[in-house]
């Protein structure tokens, strides 16, 4: 991942040499009002931008592509959705704008009006050619207007007791209750998809937001790559990874959802020891499809783990089974111990 992340940011660096940038769009008189309508817009909806960086055009024909990035603060990022449609609904002589991808992040920075404050980096264009209304929009913003209804970038409520604010995770001023806090959203236009980063208190309740999303039409699947435990405020929580899109990616995903669950649950049985799951693309076979896994433990004992492996062999899965339990190995940290397995889905 790390030289991936390298590779990527030399293309960026080489891409930004091949294409001067502009501070904002005041460097292109013909786009003053696209510069007035941004910033207003932006604005209004409690977006602090830090940075406004503005390509030079790619051009083809009649077609002129700008290529634009924009790095804002905010204490609502539910508002981001309203936002996206309000940037792509700009009318202009022969001018639209359309964004293609977008990270959020929350920040460590000081509360603003008792919200905790996230950092967006939004990657749009200009399109400047005629009936440029009609371009295409390729942002999921429908899939994260779904994910905002069932997970939020606030943690909980600000109260005197750290217990009740876990437990309650009620958000400053409403009376919704969240399950589900994010760190890190990665929206992709190309993939039509988003990659989210956050906490839980259970598994059950990110499988109940994976339903959510689905049920809303706004992804195909929502599918759980790693799932790891943790504390909030020394309270046991769940950090998990997930990407939601619009493709298929596992061949039942209700029962992925099952098998998944019934492991944790079977770890659950021994106290104090699951430290994390992976799991990692299906494979097709003649069979059925498999999906290799891999558990870790923090400090687990051979009796311990030849009870739980008695527990996880003997489990009963809707749709699927485990197959291939290997044994302990010693994993990346200290005390820490992996085994794999392997859900088999049933046809």
């Amino acid at each position: 991942m790390r030289q991936f992340a390298l590779v990527i940011l030399c293309l960026a660096f080489w891409a930004a040499a091949l294409n001067p940038v502009a501070a904002d769009f005041n460097a292109y008189p013909q786009f003053a009002g696209v510069d007035n309508f941004v910033h207003e817009l932006f604005d209004r909806m409690g977006a602090k931008i830090s940075n406004f960086n503005v390509s030079e055009p790619l051009e083809s024909g009649a077609l002129k592509r700008y290529s634009f990035e924009l790095g804002f603060t905010m204490s609502e990022p539910e508002k981001i959705p309203e936002l996206i449609r309000e940037l792509e609904g700009f009318q202009g002589s022969d001018i639209a704008l359309r964004a293609s991808s977008m990270v959020i992040t929350i920040t460590a920075e000081p509360r603003r009006n008792g919200r905790v404050i996230v950092y967006s980096v939004l990657n749009a264009h200009l399109i400047n050619v005629p009936k440029a209304e009609d371009a295409s929009k390729s942002f999921p913003n429908d899939m994260l207007t779904a994910i905002f209804k069932t997970a939020k970038f606030e943690p909980a409520e600000q109260t005197n007791s750290k217990l009740d604010a876990v437990l309650n995770m009620k958000r400053r001023g409403k009376n919704d209750k969240i399950d589900i806090w994010l760190t890190n959203l990665r929206v992709s236009g190309e993939d039509a998809s988003i990659q989210m980063l956050g906490y839980a208190n259970a598994f059950k309740t990110i499988r109940s937001a994976a339903d959510g999303i689905v049920a809303s039409k706004a992804a195909v699947e929502v599918a759980i790559n790693t799932i790891s435990q943790t504390s909030y405020s020394k309270l046991p929580v769940l950090q998990f990874e997930a990407l939601a899109s619009m493709k298929k990616m596992n061949p039942r995903p209700e029962a992925v959802f099952a098998g998944i669950e019934g492991i944790i649950g079977a770890c659950d049985t021994v106290p104090g020891v699951f430290s994390g799951l992976r799991i990692s693309p299906a494979v097709t076979s003649e069979s059925g499809d498999e999906i290799p896994m891999e558990l870790s433990f923090n400090a687990i004992e051979d009796a311990q783990w030849d009870e739980l492996k008695g527990k996880l062999s003997a489990l009963t899965l809707n749709g699927s089974s485990l197959a291939n339990i290997g044994e302990l190995c010693t994993g990346g940290k200290e005390g820490e111990k992996t085994v794999s397995v392997t859900l088999a889905i049933s046809k």
